[in-house]
């Protein structure tokens, strides 16, 4: 049971190592790179929906 907190313990030392390495993003830059993503799904969710309603509209013509 001693060797299992040992290795815990041990794990968290890397991983606190590992995360000391990581170059992090600015606020500003992930903000802004969480609007473009936000902004491009939209306009792909309503592109989508778009050919989606037309497929549909044109379907009901052929098949009443």
């Amino acid at each position: 049971m001693f060797k299992f907190f040992l290795k815990t313990k041990e794990f968290i030392l890397q991983v606190k190592s590992e995360f000391s390495k990581i170059s992090w993003l600015s606020f500003r830059k992930t903000l802004s790179y969480s609007v473009l993503v936000i902004f491009v799904a939209t306009l792909a969710a309503i592109f989508l929906g778009g050919i989606d309603f037309i497929i549909l509209k044109i379907l009901r013509l052929i098949i009443p």
